[in-house]
Order: structure tokens, then sequence, then C-alpha cells
């Protein structure tokens, strides 16, 4: 058994976990330590977990996509590899901050409701310091499903 400690901010504990990899299987757990107070222990895979191909075909297919969805993906699709941070999706969206997580959370709604979804995140994404939003991008599972459904034909 290894052991990792990380001191900073949760997100800084979150962005160097992303870069761990655990194909043992075992879980991985980190110690957060707050400068307030004790640290909090959160349990993590060591690794994102994505949805699969045919969960993310599944749920693009299952109701029609609106336009502003359509245009997300497409937007995402265009920019990979690179990330797009939450700014510029509401820019190109023209939607405030609150639409935008309503936008969002409605997205999320579509892949968790989706048959034999079991867990997993559609997207590859991180919160940013610097910018104080998050950026996403598209994990390569969603981006085939993009691509395979002529939602992106870049």
């Amino acid at each position: 058994m290894k052991a990792i400690y990380f001191e900073g901010s949760p997100e800084e504990v979150h962005a160097a976990l992303r870069g761990l990899t655990d194909t043992s299987g075992a879980k991985a757990v980190a110690t957060v330590a707050m400068d307030d107070g004790p640290g909090e222990v959160e349990e993590t895979s060591g690794a994102e977990e994505y949805v699969s191909y045919a969960v993310a075909r599944t749920a693009l297919e299952r109701k029609p996509l609106n336009k502003s969805h359509r245009a997300m993906l497409s937007t995402l699709a265009e920019a990979h590899p690179d990330y797009v941070s939450s700014h510029d999706l509401m820019a190109r969206l023209e939607l405030s901050s609150a639409q935008f997580r309503g936008f969002m959370g409605a997205f999320g709604r579509r892949i968790s409701y989706t048959e034999d979804y079991e867990e997993g995140n559609f997207f590859d994404q991180y919160w940013d310091e610097e910018l104080a939003c998050y950026q996403y991008r598209l994990a390569e599972t969603s981006l085939k499903a993009v691509h395979d459904l002529g939602l992106f034909d870049g």
C-alpha cells in the first residue's frame, strides 16, 4: 500500500488526483489539509471515470437536442483537445451565469437518466483558479459519439 499526502486547496488536490492512475482497482485516499482546521478525507478512484461510448451515444439520441445543447457540443468538439472555459461557453450561448448552471444541470439530467447509466462524466472538466471558472472538454467517448451522430463534422 502507498500513501500520498497532498496539501493545498480542494481544487489543487483535485487537480493532483486527476493525474494519478490506479489500474489495480484499489481506492486512493487523499487528505486535504485546510488552513483553518483539520483535514478532510475523501475517497476517490484516483482517475476520472467517464461514461461509456454506448451511454454517451444513447444519451444524445434518446430525445432531440435543443439548439443550445447542439451548439455547446459543437463548440467543445471543435476545440478538442483543448478546454473551453465556462465563461466562453456562456458568451457563445448567450447565457447568464444562472442560466448556464440550469443549462448544464439539464444536460446532466439527460446523461444521468439515460438507460444503463451507472456513473461517470460526459465531460473532462477542472476548476481553473486563475479564471475562477470551470474548463470543459468532451471525454473521448463523448467526442466519438458526437462525431458519429453527425453533431459535429469538423
